[in-house]
Parts: structure tokens; sequence; C-alpha cells
């Protein structure tokens, strides 16, 4: 995890709502010294239960907290990441569920893509045919 992303969030966050750090402690039932540390950078890895606390709090997942979004690249692997730590809190049965419902994801993923090539390339043959019927009009040779 990128050093001081969940405070970056976090400040952003509060920003949004124009709240001060004793709104947040408020909200969470955690100390205003806790949220400062968080804010700093000098706790960048707080613990499960205050992520779940400041995820309530903002109406948000935890995954958007731990999300560097200056960074593109780094948001499927943040969620990789994240799935990860996750399915490792699961017991077996339920985290062959998981992985099947994200393989299945991924297939879709797979299949939409795929589905919107086509489509683009479908536009780009009718935008073809379009341009050959003027150039026909255009000389007269379409009656």
């Amino acid at each position: 995890m990128a050093d001081g992303v969940i405070g970056r969030n976090t400040k952003a966050l509060m920003g949004e709502r124009r709240w001060q750090q004793s709104d947040l402690a408020r909200r969470t039932s955690l100390s205003e010294a806790s949220i400062s540390r968080i804010l700093s950078g000098e706790q960048p890895n707080p613990t499960t239960r205050t992520l779940r606390l400041l995820a309530e709090a903002f109406g948000c997942t935890v995954g958007q907290l731990l999300t560097d979004t200056t960074d593109p690249d780094s948001l499927s692997e943040t969620q990789d990441a994240i799935l990860l730590e996750l399915s490792r809190m699961l017991p077996p049965h339920e985290r062959a569920k998981v992985i099947e419902y994200a393989e299945a994801l991924a297939l879709k993923s797979e299949r939409d893509q795929y589905l919107l090539s086509v489509h683009h390339e479908n536009v780009e043959k009718k935008a073809g045919v379009h341009e050959f019927v003027s150039s026909l009009v255009s000389r007269g040779t379409a009656r």
C-alpha cells in the first residue's frame, strides 16, 4: 500500500463533507489522535476495524479508502490485494464461491470487451458503406 493513500482519501472525504477531525471522531468512535495519525500518514496502515469504521462513516467501501486514485495502474492491484486479504478470512467453501464469482466476472468483462470491439467494427463498416454510397451519389452513378 502506498504511504498516505488512506490519509489522503480520508482528508478528501472529510473535505467533501466539511468535517473536522472531531466530526469524524464522533462518527467513528475513534480518537482524534488516531485520526490525526491516519491523516498525517504517521499511521498509513490502520487496522481492518478502523477501516470499516471510516468506510461506514463516509458511506463508502473499504476499497475506496485503500485505492490510490492518483495512480490508475494501482487501482486493480489494490482491488486484487483487498480481495485476496478478504478471501483469506472466509471458510474454504465460501472462498471457492468467491473465486467462482470472480472468474465469472472476468469472463463477463472479456465478453463485454469483445462485444464492444465488434460494435466498433460494425460502426466503422457502416461509416465506410456510407462514404461509398455518398461518393456514388456525388458522381451521379447511383439511382
